[in-house]
Parts: C-alpha cells; structure tokens; sequence
C-alpha cells in the first residue's frame, strides 16, 4: 500500500487571494523546472516532471510581488470522468503545486516527498478550461514543511484545495 484515503470532516484552510491566469502564466514560465530540469529529483513526476510528456506537467514558478509559487493547468480530456476531470488527477495537482511552493525554487541538500495530504473540492474541474494552480509554505521545522495549495478557476473561484505534510529524506 502507497497511499490510503479517507473521508474528512476538518475544516478547509483559508486561501490566499487567486491567483490570475496571467499571472500563473508568468510564473510557471519562470519556474526553475522549466529553467533547469536536471534539478529535479524525480524528473519523471506524473504531476511536475519535467520528463514526463504524458504528465500534468504543472511546474509551478515564484509568483511576483507574493509568498506563492503557481502555474497554469488545462487538463486534457484523457483525465476526465463523467463529473469532470478525476479526483486523482485533482489531488495530483495539489500534491505537486503545494510541495514546490512550499519548498521553494532553489535547490536543496535533499529531496522531499509527500507525508500526507488532505484535500477539498468545491466543485468540478473540467477538462479543457485553463486554472490556475498555486502552492504556499504555511509552516514547519527540521525536515517537514507544511504546504497549502489551491486550484483556482478563471474568475478566481477556489475549486480545490489542499494542506499538506512534506517530508525532507536524507
């Protein structure tokens, strides 16, 4: 077993104010991902790889002027169910966009990897619109950080969101 999941009734975190599409844009082009790709530690990440050419490829970048990193996310048609885009492949944008964001665009002594994650849907992502996709620090000590990331739709609707527990391995 890899991964469990299980109903929540916790309460969803606050977010920041969106993210706009544009500026989600700007930022994920900047992304040290998209800038150097031999940095990332697990170049074929489904949700972030850079070597991933069937992945979600969301990279996220530093967004100006905020304490967030984002990227822009259409998802494909290929990852979509009868309610929208998969829940899956929600969570796998979340779980990617919080990591890096809460990480941070240097590179570290050591890679991080996922602990645990809880997650929120608001409503449906569909597949063929555009989303901007961001990821935030909102904590931690010694080897964990504790991340939040959201997906928000074009008006700036958060539609997902997540908190996040990441792991430094040594």
């Amino acid at each position: 077993v890899i991964a469990t999941a299980v109903p929540t009734r916790d309460e969803p975190p606050a977010t920041p104010d969106p993210v706009s599409l544009a500026a989600a844009t700007a930022a994920g082009q900047r992304s040290s991902l998209r800038r150097r790709p031999w940095t990332h530690p697990f170049p074929g990440c489904f949700g972030c790889g850079p070597e991933n050419a069937g992945g979600l490829r969301i990279m996220v970048g530093q967004v100006s002027g905020r304490d967030l990193a984002a990227d822009v996310w259409t998802p494909g048609p290929a990852l979509a169910g009868s309610a929208g885009v998969r829940p899956e492949f929600v969570w796998t944008a979340l779980d990617c966009s919080g990591g890096l964001g809460a990480i941070g665009q240097g590179p570290t002594s050591a890679p991080y990897l996922l602990g645990r994650m809880t997650t929120w849907r608001f409503a449906p992502v569909h597949a063929g619109e555009r989303y901007a996709v961001a990821g935030w620090r909102e904590g931690g000590a010694g080897r964990k950080l504790l991340a939040g990331s959201a997906i928000y739709a074009a008006d700036g609707t958060p539609v997902a969101v997540a908190r996040a527990t990441w792991i430094q391995l040594v």
